[in-house]
């Protein structure tokens, strides 16, 4: 398995973790504040941790793809929303190793070259 498989799909785990995170946190938010009419607001937080696990499952099935920065991008979007500064983290480190497995998809590439 190639290098920047692998870093993906740590990456994938990690924001697994911090998109379960952030949905617990959203719906924490909606029961805290739906009785100010406020809490309505966090269903889109909570929507994009739900895309944020899909897109980490996607990356854990399929390995690197191009697509795989939006995952952690969305994350970090939602724990900023949610005040989640604990899956803000997790989300950072997913995205190193993304951009750890774009380079590393790179070096391989210009490998195969020589």
């Amino acid at each position: 398995m190639p290098t920047s498989d692998i870093l993906s799909r740590i990456a994938a785990v990690l924001m697994m973790i911090s998109a379960a995170w952030n949905g617990l946190v959203a719906l924490l938010w909606i029961l805290a504040l739906i009785w100010l009419l406020v809490g309505v607001l966090w269903f889109v937080p909570l929507f994009l941790a739900l895309v944020e696990m899909g897109l980490a499952i996607t990356l854990l099935v399929l390995g690197h793809n191009r697509g795989a920065i939006s995952g952690p991008i969305i994350g970090i979007i939602v724990s900023m929303c949610n005040f989640n500064f604990f899956a803000l983290t997790i989300d950072l480190l997913a995205l190193m190793l993304v951009i750890g497995g774009y380079v590393s998809r790179a070096q391989e590439a210009r490998a195969d070259l020589c």
